[in-house]
C-alpha cells in the first residue's frame, strides 16, 4: 500500500479493529514497513513506460521517413528499423490498420517485391505481437475479474465478520463486567471470611484467656477465704463472752444488711473488680500514632471491665473500637468526662482525659489540656 492511503485507511479505524483493505481480515499489527523491492519494481516501469515513449517517437519519426522515402532501398531501410522497434517495446506500437495505411500512402513505384516481402515480415512480426498482447490482456483481464470477484466476496465476508465480531465483543464486553463483578465480590466475600475468621479466633483464644483468668481469680478467692476462716477461728477461741459479743455484733450486722438490701439495685454492684481488671489490662497499653495496641489477654481484661459496667472502660473500648464495641471516639470521650464530673479525683479518668487530649480522641488536641 501506498503509506499515506494506508496510514488514512488506520486513521479512519480509531476505536476499530484495523482490517486489510484487500481482504478484510484483522491486522494485529500497524506498523508500517517499507517494501524496497516493491519500490524498485515501481521505478522499474516508471523506466520502461518512459523508454516507450520515447519509441513512440522514434517511430513517429521513422513513419514519415517512410512515406518520404524516394527509393525502394530507402523503404527497406526504414522497414528494419520500424521492425526493431516494435520488437523492442512492450507496448503494441503499430497495428495492422496502421501497416495498411502506410503502404496505401507509399508511391506504387517504391512497391517492389523485396519491399513487399519486408513489409510481410513486418506483417507477421506485428501480428505475433499483437496476439501475444491480446492474450496478454486477456489474461490480465481474467486475473482482475478474478481478483474483483474474490474482493466482492471479502467485502460481504467482512460485512458477516463485522456484525459477528460486533456481537462477539458486546458478549465479550457483558462478559468482563460479569467477571470483574464477579471478581470484586470474591474478594469482598474473602474480606469478610478473613474478618469473620479473625474474629472467630479471637474469641476462642479471649474465651481460652477469660477462662484461665477465672480459674486464676477463683484460686485467688479460695486463698483468700482460707485466711478468713483461720482468722476467724482465732478470734473465737478467745471465749464466750467475746463469742457472744460477736455473735452479737454480727446478727446485728446482719440485720442491717437485711434492711438495707431493700435500697440495692437488681443488678450486682461490679465496680471493684471491674476497676482492677481494667487497670491489670491498661498498665500494658501502648499508644503509636493515635492507635492503641494491647496483648490480647489484656485486651480482654479491659472488655472484661467493660462487660461487667466498669464505665471507664466502656469509654476506652468505643473510644478505640475494641471487641464488639463500635469505635466511636465522640461518644467515648462523653462517657469519660461523665466520670470526671462525677469523680474529680479519679487519676484513672484524668490519665484517660489527658491521654485524649494529647493525642486529640474524640476531642481537639490540646497539648496543655493534657
Amino acid at each position: 500500500y501506498e503509506r499515506e492511503s494506508i496510514e488514512k485507511w488506520i486513521a479512519t479505524k480509531e476505536g476499530q479493529p484495523v482490517t486489510s483493505p484487500l481482504t478484510g481480515a484483522i491486522l494485529n499489527n500497524h506498523t508500517l514497513t517499507p517494501n524496497h523491492s516493491m519500490k524498485s519494481m515501481i521505478s522499474s516501469w516508471q523506466q520502461k513506460n518512459k523508454n516507450g515513449k520515447h519509441l513512440e517517437k522514434a517511430l513517429k519519426d521513422l513513419t514519415g521517413e517512410l512515406i518520404n522515402a524516394s527509393s525502394s532501398e530507402e523503404l527497406i531501410i526504414v522497414i528494419k528499423k520500424i521492425s526493431n522497434i516494435i520488437q523492442s517495446s512492450e507496448k503494441v506500437l503499430v497495428t495492422m490498420k496502421k501497416l495498411e495505411k502506410w503502404i496505401i500512402a507509399i508511391d506504387d513505384e517504391l512497391l517492389t517485391d523485396e519491399v513487399i516481402s519486408s513489409f510481410d515480415v513486418l506483417k507477421s512480426q506485428v501480428l505475433v505481437i499483437t496476439e501475444r498482447k491480446e492474450i496478454e490482456l486477456k489474461q490480465l483481464s481474467d486475473i482482475n475479474k478474478c481478483q474483483s470477484r474474490m474482493m466482492e466476496k471479502k467485502k460481504e465476508e467482512s460485512r458477516q465478520i463485522d456484525i459477528e465480531h460486533k456481537k462477539v465483543y458486546d458478549k465479550y464486553e457483558k462478559s468482563k463486567v460479569a467477571f470483574e463483578k464477579a471478581r470484586e465480590k470474591m474478594n469482598n466475600d474473602e474480606l469478610e471470611l478473613k474478618r469473620v475468621k479473625k474474629a472467630k479466633d479471637t474469641n476462642a483464644k479471649q474465651v481460652e484467656i477469660l477462662a484461665d483468668l477465672i480459674k486464676d481469680s477463683i484460686s485467688k478467692m479460695n486463698n483468700n477465704n482460707n485466711i478468713v476462716c483461720d482468722n476467724s477461728s482465732s478470734n473465737n477461741s478467745n471465749g464466750k463472752r467475746n463469742l457472744s459479743n460477736i455473735n452479737g455484733s454480727s446478727s446485728r450486722k446482719i440485720k442491717r444488711r437485711k434492711t438495707n438490701s431493700n435500697t440495692f439495685n437488681d443488678d450486682v454492684d461490679l465496680s471493684l473488680g471491674a476497676r482492677k481488671l481494667f487497670e491489670d489490662g491498661l498498665n500494658h497499653e501502648i499508644i503509636v500514632n493515635s492507635k492503641v495496641f494491647i496483648p490480647l489477654k489484656y485486651q480482654t481484661m479491659v472488655e472484661a471491665s467493660a462487660y461487667g459496667g466498669f464505665e471507664l472502660a466502656i469509654g476506652y473500648c468505643h473510644l478505640h473500637g475494641l471487641g464488639n464495641f463500635v469505635k466511636d471516639e465522640k461518644k467515648g470521650y462523653n462517657i469519660i468526662n461523665k466520670c470526671i464530673k462525677t469523680r474529680k479525683d479519679d487519676r484513672m479518668a484524668q490519665y484517660l482525659m489527658g491521654c485524649m487530649y494529647y493525642y486529640g480522641l474524640g476531642v481537639t488536641k490540646d497539648d496543655k489540656k493534657a
